[in-house]
């Protein structure tokens, strides 16, 4: 017979501490398991106690940096179900609370990883309001934030993989919005440089799982790109991942890649289809 775990002393900053990061897991959880109402509501607990962490009584770098994750946490939620505005506001109060902790003089002990959430949240903001079709605020925002990404690897001999996944995020983004405002060229130089550094962020890593970003920019690359402007180039892109995602397959022994490797046969098949009905050019 399994004994209950004693409640956490929420008297305490470590037993608050315990209970949000017991409601962050049991509300991811609940996202994986598509339940996401559950998981929406737990999150908002989680964020309560956060909110208790940094009040007057417990307030210090930390606690605020607690809450600024917490509330990123929760902004994904609510976008995800649909409520955009509550997202924005979510997020940019993380953001400001994320601003003093990521100055270079900050004494915030955690200061780079500040540093870096503030670049991927900014990132973040940027993409939800693009999504309320407020374009130059947009533009602004993932701006700032791949200014902020160019800085953290300019100081850094080799900079984290973490940060080069979130600099290819950004990059993708503000890529997917210049194609969309009609600046295509532009567009399609952030999202090739999105791929590289995506990659390269993934190389670095010991897993499979950041490999699955290089894959989510190549299929936005892709679409954007024109095959009929470029035939070759579009065919040995989508040849190289094909062939990347079984090895990496082989790599890890999973299969994790076998839809992205059938995708690219796909395409490349309907585009061999297309060549041989014009005449084969």
């Amino acid at each position: 017979m399994r004994i209950a775990e004693p409640p956490p002393d929420t008297s305490s900053l470590a037993g608050l501490l315990t209970l949000k990061r017991a409601l962050e897991q049991q509300a991811h959880e609940a996202r994986d398991q598509q339940r996401l109402p559950q998981a929406l509501a737990i999150m908002r607990q989680a964020a309560g106690v956060a909110e208790t962490l940094s009040s007057a009584r417990f307030d210090r770098a930390d606690t605020r940096y607690e809450l600024a994750r917490t509330l990123q946490d929760l902004a994904l939620m609510e976008h995800d179900a649909g409520n955009l505005a509550n997202a924005i506001a979510r997020l940019e109060r993380s953001i400001r609370l994320l601003e003093p902790l990521a100055v270079e003089r900050s004494s915030f002990h955690v200061s780079n990883d500040a540093r870096r959430d503030l670049a991927q949240f900014t990132a973040r903001l940027g993409q939800y309001v693009a999504e309320r079709a407020d374009t130059e605020r947009a533009r602004e925002l993932l701006q700032g934030s791949l200014a902020m990404f160019e800085c953290m690897c300019e100081r850094a001999d080799s900079p984290a993989g973490d940060v080069l996944i979130g600099f290819s995020e950004a990059l993708c983004c503000l890529g997917g919005l210049e194609v969309g405002a009609g600046n295509t060229g532009a567009g399609l130089q952030y999202l090739e440089r999105a791929l590289q550094m995506a990659r390269t962020g993934a190389m670095k890593q010991s897993g499979p799982r950041h490999w699955h970003q290089v894959y989510d920019v190549l299929r936005i690359y892709l679409h954007f790109m024109n095959p009929a402007e470029d035939v070759q180039a579009w065919r040995e892109l989508a040849l190289h991942y094909r062939n990347e995602a079984q090895r990496l397959n082989e790599q890890f022994r999973t299969d994790e890649f076998t839809l992205y490797a059938e995708g690219l046969e796909h395409a490349l098949a309907e585009l061999e289809a297309e060549r041989m009905s014009s005449g084969g050019r």
